[in-house]
Parts: structure tokens; C-alpha cells; sequence
């Protein structure tokens, strides 16, 4: 009879515990492979390390997909808690991690065997491929909202949103395009695209990308607090390192 009575209280005890366990909805897009939940484990490195860090917290974590620009959409109405991965252009009255949980690096891509991206200015006389509402590089955000003449500007959503830039490369479209490489090379390696005639033109500093949470979620700022500190955790930071390795 004891030992029942125990097992019933223990039960009781994990039954109230999950009850109050808070559940976060956030959107991305499909960003393999850093974020990309439908391919699974293997090209899911952000949802799989966030779980992780979650699961610490007490925090349940739900991770929807939709195109980008829709998730920046849906994060700004509260529709859903926030955004898995950003940066501060991207929703700038969201409330953002200090702390980044990782980084990007974007790169120029061309067919011109004479052309090197070293800076923005280098792009002034080039037809450029981008996706729409993307944040790549301060600097690289600063010089597009600057151009005046829209047909030097190729625009594309997110979905299929690398392997759509490349195309539109190999089919003379455009002169350049700017994607993060690990993004590029998985969307070749995945839609069978050739890249022999695509040449890595130069690459800006890798840049550090966050979390983002709309502010009037309940406990938004401890949330984020708490996430500061796990995201500079030196294991998380192993654990990180440990989903990485044979992706870079």
C-alpha cells in the first residue's frame, strides 16, 4: 500500500510538473543546414542545439517552417512566440539574445573569372540576387537599402531560396549572388545543381546570429536572460561544436 501510495504521489508530482512546463512556438525558414526540420537530424543543427538548450531551461520548444519572409510576419504579430534564428535587422522590435547561438558567413558568387568582392562598392556596376527580407551583413543590409535603381536588384523568396539564386546565376540573370556558403553548398548538393561554372568571388567576416522573442511573451526577459547564459555555457558550446563537425 506504501509503495503505491508513492507512485501515485510521484505521478501527481511529474503530472503537475508538465502542466505548468511552458511550450514556445518558434517560426524559421528552411535554412539547411542550420535550420531545415523537415530533412531531419542530420541537416537540422540550430533546431537540434536549441532543443538541447531548452530542455535545460524547463522549456518545451515547438519549431514551425514557413517562407521568411512570413516568419518575420508572424514573430511581429505574436502569432508565434519568436524566431528561431535572426538578426536584428531582420525584426528589430523583437527582443533579441545577447549571447549569439552561432554564426553565418556570407560569400559572393559570379561567373566572371576577372571579379572579387571585397566590399560593397565593388557591386555598384553588377546585377545582384538576393532573398528577400534577409539580413546578410550590416554593411551588405546598409548598401542595399541605398540603391536607387531596382533592376540592379533580383529578388527571390526563401523557399528554395539558395538553389533559386543559383539558376538564376547559371542562366545569366544576374551578374552575382550572396548566400551563406554551407546554405549554397547544400542547396547545390540537394537540387543536383552543377556549381563547375560558379566561383566563389570573396566572403564577408562571419557574422553572429540570435534568438528573438516578441516582447510581450510572459517572461520574455527572463527567458532571453536565461538563454544568455546557457548560450555561453562552455558545454552547450562543446555540444554545438560536436553537431558541426562534417558540415563546415
Amino acid at each position: 500500500m506504501t509503495q503505491r501510495f508513492l507512485l501515485l504521489v510521484l505521478f501527481s508530482l511529474v503530472t503537475v510538473a508538465g502542466a505548468h512546463a511552458q511550450t514556445l512556438r518558434l517560426a524559421t525558414t528552411e535554412w539547411c543546414p542550420y535550420t531545415c526540420v523537415a530533412q531531419g537530424d542530420n541537416d537540422n543543427i540550430i533546431g537540434r542545439y536549441l532543443n538541447h538548450v531548452f530542455d535545460q531551461l524547463g522549456i518545451q520548444l515547438e519549431i514551425e517552417t514557413y517562407p521568411w519572409s512570413r516568419s518575420i510576419v508572424l514573430a511581429n504579430n505574436a502569432v508565434v512566440d519568436g524566431l528561431l534564428t535572426a538578426v536584428y535587422s531582420e525584426a528589430p522590435d523583437l527582443l533579441f539574445t545577447t549571447a549569439p547561438v552561432a554564426h553565418y558567413q556570407v560569400c559572393f558568387y559570379t561567373q566572371q573569372e576577372a571579379w572579387n568582392y571585397t566590399q560593397p562598392e565593388d557591386l555598384h556596376d553588377k546585377t545582384l540576387g538576393i532573398i528577400q527580407n534577409y539580413g546578410y551583413t550590416p554593411e551588405i543590409d546598409l548598401y542595399l537599402e541605398q540603391i536607387h535603381n531596382p533592376d540592379r536588384l533580383e529578388l527571390v523568396g526563401s523557399t528554395r531560396g539558395a538553389s533559386r539564386l543559383l539558376q538564376m546565376l547559371l542562366n545569366d540573370r544576374v551578374d552575382v549572388i550572396v548566400e551563406d556558403r554551407l546554405v549554397l553548398n547544400r542547396e547545390a548538393q540537394k537540387y543536383n545543381i552543377d556549381l563547375t561554372d560558379v566561383r566563389n568571388a570573396g566572403c564577408s567576416e562571419a557574422q553572429p546570429f540570435y534568438l528573438a522573442l516578441h516582447p510581450q511573451l510572459e517572461n520574455a526577459s527572463k527567458i532571453i536572460q536565461q538563454l544568455n547564459d546557457a548560450l555561453i555555457a562552455q558545454d552547450n558550446l562543446t555540444y554545438l561544436n560536436q553537431l558541426k563537425q562534417g558540415i563546415e
